[in-house]
């Protein structure tokens, strides 16, 4: 994989601190830290409305900040030097890339849910939507161990913040915590980001993503988990669809069962 590996990818140039042309390298960035796990406050864990966004129509993008992940595969492999290779050398070797970079994650889906995902993403009705972050359970009450120690330890109490997600063209979704968005759409800056590319769904039926973790203190393993919902809500095979409702029928979102069903995916139940 190690030899295949400085065949195929984008490797840096020495000195360099980023695989990306263009941008800048997750070290350099100077966000501070994301809000809600640095430390307690009773505004981040606080239940939003149960409309978190305005109608989709009075939505506003997130500008004010610099995308973070490669534009496109291409910054990373070379894609079509890697046309010949088996599908699973290719899932391989983005894999094994990915294992040792700090703040950077890389997973494979099936080419199916990937082109589903970006199929709803790329509609015009299917840009945003909202994702929560769950205190871990097992925490002590005193506040030592962060927000949300006072909400619970268990699963079925544990707080919790919101994200939102927003997509951008052709490929990219970011994240950002719900207050600064509601406070500032063009401010909020983003505390994670992922991209779904689909380079290799056609001849190879494999999906390829990538997730930046910009924020300090957002644990991988979480970011993962939100990944993994975010996917889950744009594949659109859930019942009720809520990525659909969210944009397109706001009066029809039921927010209590969505964090509800959010929760049990969060710890596995569902």
């Amino acid at each position: 994989i190690r030899m295949i590996s400085r065949q195929f990818l984008r490797l840096p140039v020495p000195g360099a601190h980023s695989v990306f042309q263009g941008t800048r390298s997750l070290s350099s960035l100077s966000h501070a830290p994301l809000m809600g796990l640095s430390g307690p406050s009773s505004s981040t864990l606080s239940r939003p409305a149960s409309s978190p966004l305005p109608p989709s129509p009075q939505r506003r993008a997130m500008s004010g900040f610099n995308f973070v992940g490669p534009k496109n595969l291409d910054n990373i492999l070379d894609v079509e030097a890697c046309r010949d290779l088996p599908g699973d050398e290719v899932a391989k070797m983005w894999k094994a890339y990915h294992d040792d970079k700090e703040g950077c994650l890389g997973w494979v889906m099936e080419g199916e849910v990937g082109s589903a995902v970006l199929s709803t993403a790329r509609d015009r009705n299917g840009k945003f939507f909202i994702v929560p972050i769950f205190e871990s359970p097992g925490s002590s009450d005193d506040g030592a161990n962060g927000p949300g120690d006072c909400y619970g330890t268990t699963p079925d109490n544990a707080g919790y913040f919101n994200l939102v997600v927003q997509f951008f063209p052709d490929s990219h979704f970011v994240l950002a915590p719900l207050d600064k968005y509601q406070a500032d759409p063009s401010s909020a800056q983003p505390v994670l980001s992922f991209s779904v590319f689909d380079d290799f769904i056609p001849d190879k039926n494999l999906c390829l993503v990538r997730a930046d973790v910009v924020a300090k203190g957002l644990d991988e393993a979480d970011a993962v988990k939100v990944v993994s919902m975010c996917v889950r809500g744009w594949e659109g095979k859930g019942s009720p669809d809520y990525v659909h409702l969210f944009n397109n029928k706001t009066e029809e979102f039921q927010f209590d069962r969505y964090i509800e069903d959010a929760r049990k995916q969060w710890f596995g139940v569902l």
